[in-house]
């Protein structure tokens, strides 16, 4: 038994919700220039969204709930 699927397990009470990202980054060259770009698509919608900076991918990560503040909170299955 792996001790760390103990760890990842969550009360009983609470849901989740799976979200799944593809995320590329690749190096551009440009004459004496060289910057980092990327894409990420959300894999159940089909969304894409092209970036320059960790800021804008965030961005498009919490135009789906991802890193809200309420993140840590249990969401409660109703009985």
């Amino acid at each position: 038994m792996n001790h760390d699927d103990d760890r990842m397990r969550l009360p009983s009470s609470w849901t989740t919700t799976t979200f799944t990202f593809v995320v590329h980054f690749w190096r551009e060259r440009a004459a004496d220039e060289v910057r980092w770009r990327g894409c990420v698509e959300h894999i159940q919608s089909g969304q894409r969204a092209a970036f320059l900076d960790i800021e804008a991918m965030l961005s498009f990560l919490k135009s789906f709930g991802i890193a809200e503040e309420d993140q840590h909170q249990p969401i409660r299955e109703e009985t």
